[in-house]
């Protein structure tokens, strides 16, 4: 055999003719450079085996890395299985009553960035698209799609609880996490470590941003998504569930003329959208607003937002220290975690301005105690702090299966009820229907305490008090704890006492 034909039998990989290395191709041109599809060359780009970058929404590509690509790499479909994939998610989606999204359906579709090169026929960003537009569906805040050695779990957090939605074969979860990075605009070929990102997209005619975290585990990578929606956010006190004796004496001192305000609870407890509510309250066109925020959730109309940037040398206490040369009225900083910070944040107050922010003690007391330990000089604490609001995010009771039940004898002696308090209360829970997915619950409320501080107060805080002693100097002034808050919520219906101690497992008001 000729020399020639054994070389024609076993064809190699092409090296395509480089006039320069250093030439730019758009997709398109670089699909047809590697003689393969639009989609089997996205498919390659999802997996991180390419290396490109983006030009606004476009990928770029040099020509040397294609040919590097060549020369290194054994191309490969991505085995994505369409079939049991798909059917998995409508599997899913049938056994909680929904049925299946349609790709590219009116009001249905995740619109991915204007301009971008997306195949449609592909599986993968049908299945991410399923995904989020589910959870939105389900009211979820969160998404939490995680890999084991059985498979890739998808779950969503629903009025603050995780519920499982589906499982996926094993071998979607790096597609699909690389199809969530690509629309977040983030590195696909970085594996290592975790990378944060954001998708903006319209479902139903409404706009969400959609909060990409993806973090490297030993089964591959997972991807954590928080959901904001504008649209839904409850801004206003009126809103949140706080009682009216506490929503006025709080109000009363977002309009004192300067002092300190911090909101305190774990994450997820619903600082921010209080914070949003006491912005919207003091809102006008005579009151300067600014904020520095890690990130900026949500956009006030009439307020400046920063966004922190760390790598750019942009923190709180630098956007701070820029705030007091701007002529500032009220001043928002979204976490209150160092003692420089601290500091500026104290001085702020004490000098005509009204200064919010967030802690992430789990009550009131905690927030003054964190701030001395913290290296604030006390009598700074006591003379600058006004108020601490700490609160959480109970679950309420479904109205559309809402029934009377009576607590348990034990369950009510673990919250400290007597008889008398209880005896004219109807407590009510939920039977389970659709509408709560047969939960009992639907929606959130707050339950809130509210620290005033007071002469007495300051001076003990100066004396560097026990949160204990603090507590009860705060609770004789007048301050109705957050176990007293969800008591008379359940009480009347609101919420359960099960939910309550579920909440405050931890808390000893």
């Amino acid at each position: 055999m000729p020399k020639d034909a054994g070389a024609q039998s076993q064809p190699k990989q092409r090296k395509p003719e480089a006039t320069s290395p250093d030439e730019v191709m758009d997709l398109k041109a670089a699909a047809d450079f590697l003689k393969v599809s639009k989609p089997t060359f996205y498919r390659w780009l999802a997996q991180g085996k390419l290396k490109g970058f983006k030009a606004g929404q476009q990928w770029r590509f040099y020509r040397r890395d294609l040919e590097r690509f060549l020369e290194t790499e054994e191309p490969a479909i991505i085995p994505t299985g369409v079939d049991d994939i798909e059917q998995a998610v409508a599997a899913a989606r049938k056994a909680r009553g929904l049925p299946p999204i349609a790709w590219n359906e009116p009001g249905q579709l995740l619109s991915p960035p204007s301009g971008a090169e997306t195949p449609e026929e592909s599986v993968i960003p049908r299945v991410a698209s399923t995904i989020i537009a589910d959870a939105i569906d389900a009211r979820a805040s969160d998404i939490h799609m995680e890999v084991n050695a059985d498979g890739a779990r998808v779950r969503y957090r629903i009025d603050g609880v995780l519920n499982e939605a589906m499982t996926l074969p094993r071998r979607a979860q790096a597609p699909i996490v690389s199809r969530l990075k690509y629309l977040a605009d983030m590195n696909l070929a970085e594996r290592r470590v975790p990378l944060n990102g954001r998708i903006r997209v319209r479902h139903h005619g409404n706009d969400y941003d959609v909060r990409v975290t993806t973090l490297p585990t030993i089964y591959g990578e997972a991807a954590i998504m928080r959901i904001l929606d504008q649209g839904s956010v409850p801004i206003g006190l009126e809103r949140l569930g706080l009682s009216p004796q506490t929503r006025q004496a709080f109000e009363r001192k977002l309009r004192e003329p300067q002092g300190l305000m911090i909101v305190t609870g774990p994450s997820g407890s619903g600082r921010t959208t209080t914070l949003y509510s006491a912005l919207n309250l003091v809102n006008s066109p005579r009151a300067q607003i600014l904020t520095i925020e890690d990130p900026v959730e949500y956009q006030l109309r009439g307020v400046m937002q920063v966004h922190v940037n760390r790598k750019a040398g942009l923190t709180f206490a630098v956007g701070l220290r820029t705030f007091l040369r701007c002529d500032p009225d009220v001043i928002m900083i979204g976490d209150l975690r160092d003692l420089e910070t601290a500091e500026i944040c104290t001085q702020a107050a004490l000098t005509g301005h009204i200064v919010l922010t967030a802690m992430l003690p789990s009550e009131a007391v905690g927030a003054i105690t964190r701030l001395v330990d913290m290296g604030v000089e006390p009598f700074l604490v006591g003379a600058s702090l006004t108020t601490v609001l700490a609160q959480r995010l109970l679950r309420k009771v479904c109205p559309s299966c809402k029934t009377e039940y009576k607590p348990s004898p034990a369950v009510l002696r673990r919250i400290g009820t007597s008889d008398e308090e209880i005896a004219h209360a109807k407590f009510c829970h939920g039977a389970g229907c659709d509408q709560c997915v047969h939960t009992g619950y639907y929606g959130r409320t707050g339950v809130f305490e509210l620290f005033e501080m007071n002469d007495r107060l300051r001076e003990m805080i100066a004396r560097r008090p026990s949160a204990d002693d603090l507590r009860a100097a705060a609770v004789e002034a007048g301050m109705v704890t957050m176990l007293r808050d969800g008591i008379e919520k359940a009480k009347q219906g609101i919420t359960t006492i099960e939910e309550l101690l579920r909440v405050l497992a931890l808390y000893h008001g």
